[in-house]
């Protein structure tokens, strides 16, 4: 395999073998190879991953998504997962002097939603033993949709949750100073905190009572 030969041919009766025909074009055999592509299984939305397919013949295999909305993917494998869905990859070896190409391998698997990023965290405003803390929505979803925050108190961790902003913590001591950070969170998970909030110190509410 992988050298070219060409052919002649001669006629052989009683009398002997005849003269040998002008020479055929030339051709060259190749050998049959197989590409082995394991599926990856599910994916994470934002992620990146590599595939891991191979040929019997120690070609390099190339890949091309079939699904580029869901996934995009370099000749040499990298996958880079844009949206949830379903990605579809397909591996191919064209040959060389030596091997016939392949037979292309596709794999199919899920891109599910992933880990949102941090909110962006406002003011925090204190109460009589709470706090209101103001937040924006994460820039990046994760590619599902936000189902709630969590906002916690630094120091002693008090939480309070909520669909959206503003978010009010309850429990804290009055005459403590605390900072605030903002998770969010999707089907897939809380997110990475936000960067912590201004300074606030809750203070118990007074009366005056004035007699004439």
């Amino acid at each position: 395999n992988g050298t070219a030969y060409t052919f002649t041919v001669t006629a052989t009766n009683s009398v002997g073998t005849g003269l040998a025909s002008a020479p055929s074009g030339s051709v060259t055999p190749k050998g049959p190879q197989t590409i082995t592509f394991a599926n990856p299984g599910t994916q994470m939305f934002g992620t990146t991953s590599s595939m891991g397919a191979s040929s019997s013949s120690g070609l390099a295999v190339s890949y091309t998504a079939i699904s580029p909305t869901v996934c995009s993917v370099s000749m040499a494998g990298a996958v880079t997962y844009l949206a949830t869905g379903f990605c579809v990859i397909q591996a191919d070896q064209a040959g060389d002097g030596a091997y016939m190409s392949a037979v292309s391998v596709t794999q199919l698997f899920a891109v599910t939603a992933g880990l949102p990023g941090a909110p962006l965290v406002g003011s925090a405003t204190a109460g009589d033993k709470q706090a209101m803390v103001a937040f924006t929505a994460p820039a990046m979803t994760g590619g599902g949709a936000i189902v709630g925050y969590t906002v916690t108190a630094s120091p002693g961790g008090a939480t309070g949750t909520g669909t959206g902003s503003p978010i009010v913590v309850t429990g804290l001591t009055n005459g403590t100073a605390y900072t605030f950070t903002v998770t969010a969170s999707t089907s897939a998970g809380p997110g990475a905190a936000s960067a912590a909030s201004n300074s606030v110190t809750p203070k118990g509410a007074q009366t005056i009572t004035f007699t004439n």
